[in-house]
């Protein structure tokens, strides 16, 4: 088998040969008739140009072979802007392909016609400089690595599209294309890695009729099979993911919002103070009434249960809040048990 270490050899030995030629026919052009010359520098022009050839084929081939990746991880993201639960869209990576699903959306036309679901599926095919030397948007992505991909859907187009990481499972995408005016128009977005189970129930359809390989329900899988991250499954007595819970507005790393904690045996409310057991109260009490749980007889507070990973808890004098779970790896560190 012919390695790519072979390949770059040959080319380097095409050369030293293709030098060899030349100091042999200068040689000869020295001593023989000046009529000759002239078919000597044709020959050495030639070889040195059969070797440059052979250089520059293993070098394409090495680029060729390099790996190709995207400074993130593996995964699905939703703007940070909407959330996980809200998401309308998600931006996928798989290893080999990227792009954007979309789920059904209601209906804005006066015909009650409803947006149907999509996928914009691109193969990745390199990531860096444009390959023609020049760019023209060079100003407009810089600090982005720019990434190169084959449209493998209908509904994926062609943008000129930039990625940079903004932190621990956040990146900023940046796309666009040239306006009416040769302007840039650009879109500039921050996603948020997300858990299968925090996108809304509409966007996991979407996700298991369009990219089925990127769904899981215990645990979420990259195309490749690859574990992303493991997700707990549900536990008695409310029969709801253990961890944390914020609201289903704020971000999984949120600082400002109470987050409500519960693993099985105990459940309490974080503050903004670090966590602290002692606050956490035995579940063994809790009494059921349909899909709600009656936590604390004296507050009247009451947990029902929407989902798996989706909770509504409160009491009538603070009001009701609709949460959704995040992973203890994304929630604030001082917010995680000790």
């Amino acid at each position: 088998m012919i390695t790519e270490k072979n390949r770059q050899q040959e080319g380097l030995a095409a050369l030293a040969r293709a030098g060899m030629l030349s100091f042999a026919v200068v040689s000869m052009t020295a001593c023989g008739a000046q009529s000759s010359a002239s078919n000597n520098d044709s020959t050495v022009m030639e070889a040195t140009g059969s070797a440059m050839n052979a250089v520059a084929l293993a070098q394409a081939a090495s680029a060729a072979t390099s790996p190709v990746a995207l400074p993130i991880e593996r995964g699905v993201y939703a703007e940070a802007a909407e959330g996980c639960a809200r998401a309308a869209h998600v931006f996928f990576y798989d290893g080999s392909h990227y792009g954007k699903i979309y789920h059904a959306v209601p209906a804005t036309e006066p015909n009650g016609a409803s947006t149907v679901e999509y996928i914009a599926s691109y193969q990745l095919q390199r990531v860096g400089p444009s390959a023609e030397g020049r760019d023209d948007y060079a100003d407009d992505f810089r600090g982005f690595t720019r990434v190169w991909g084959t449209p493998q859907t209908e509904d994926a187009y062609e943008f000129e599209v930039g990625i940079k990481p903004a932190g621990p499972g956040r990146f900023t995408w940046l796309e666009g294309e040239a306006g009416a005016t040769s302007q840039f128009m650009a879109n500039e977005a921050t996603y948020q890695t997300c858990a299968f189970t925090q996108l809304s129930t509409e966007m996991q359809a979407a996700i298991r009729s369009l990219r089925p390989q990127l769904a899981g329900d215990s645990v979420f899988t990259s195309g490749d099979g690859a574990v992303v991250s493991s997700v707990p499954a549900p536990v008695s007595p409310f029969n709801i993911r253990p961890g944390h819970y914020v609201p289903v507005a704020a971000l999984c790393s949120t600082a400002n919002e109470m987050i409500f904690y519960f693993d099985g045996r105990r459940a309490g409310w974080i503050d903004n103070t670090p966590f602290n057991p002692n606050r956490m109260d035995s579940v063994a009490g809790a009494r059921q009434s349909g899909k709600s749980w009656l936590l604390d007889p004296t507050m009247d507070e009451t947990l029902r249960v929407e989902a798996p990973d989706r909770i509504t808890i409160g009491d009538p004098n603070t009001g009701v809040e609709t949460m959704r779970w995040c992973p203890a790896s994304e929630v604030r560190a001082s917010a995680r048990t000790r």
